[in-house]
């Protein structure tokens, strides 16, 4: 079941820049934080609602992956799509490939997506125009992935939809890892620090993994403007 549709939100995007699908995923489990992420409350709205209304402003389609048909998802921009995972268990990777199939299947399909999780609260429309320009100048790679640290960010990353053939192959050999699917791809690696000029505090990398991620989270949010 899906809650009635919010209002539509209509992004424009930025004349002479790459046009950007996004994808969202949803279809975690929650387990650490005892309850649906997806619905968790957020300045007025939900935490999902408030990431997908904010990649509005530099992507379009968006679609929101589910883990089945069943689970429960709030109420969503008109405009936003739903999908659920490729493969039932699969972890993100599923949902992943599940948004990239999703979009390549659209009549005029968008170059490349912005994929990112309900959980990112903190996402930034300057930090995904950026990236998206990072690779409409190297036409020869596949993906854009942030690293921090040595460790990659796979959710907050621009990837082709011809991705799939190769998500789908990493899935069929057991694979369900993000990261494995940017070391498998000719991917462009950026460090985090060359997005400090856009988002000084690398917030758009935060994600909420438990109570006391989200309830720090709020805090933060309650004293930056919207």
């Amino acid at each position: 079941m899906v809650l009635p549709p919010l209002a539509p939100v209509v992004a424009m995007p930025d004349k002479g820049a790459m046009r950007l699908g996004a994808i969202i995923l949803a279809g975690g489990r929650s387990a650490r934080m005892g309850r649906a992420k997806d619905s968790l409350p957020w300045r007025g709205t939900t935490l999902l609602a408030h990431v997908a209304t904010t990649l509005a402003n530099c992507c379009a389609p968006i679609v929101v992956v589910a883990r089945d048909d069943a689970q429960l998802l709030p109420a969503l921009p008109g405009d936003v799509a739903r999908s659920t995972d490729a493969v039932a268990g699969g972890g993100p990777l599923a949902g992943l490939l599940a948004g990239l199939r999703w979009h390549a299947a659209r009549t005029n399909p968008c170059p490349a997506v912005f994929a990112s999780a309900c959980d990112h609260p903190f996402v930034n429309a300057e930090v995904v125009r950026w990236l998206g320009d990072r690779l409409d100048e190297r036409p020869d790679h596949e993906a854009v992935v942030v690293r921090m640290a040595g460790e990659l960010q796979p959710m907050v990353a621009i990837w082709r939809p011809s991705l799939a053939t190769t998500a789908a192959r990493l899935l069929a050999n057991g694979t369900a890892g993000l990261r494995d699917l940017a070391l498998a791809a000719n991917a462009d690696f950026v460090d985090a620090d060359e997005l400090r000029a856009i988002d000084p505090d690398l917030a758009c990398l935060r994600d909420l993994d438990t109570v006391a991620d989200y309830t720090a989270a709020r805090a933060a949010a309650d004293t930056t403007p919207p």
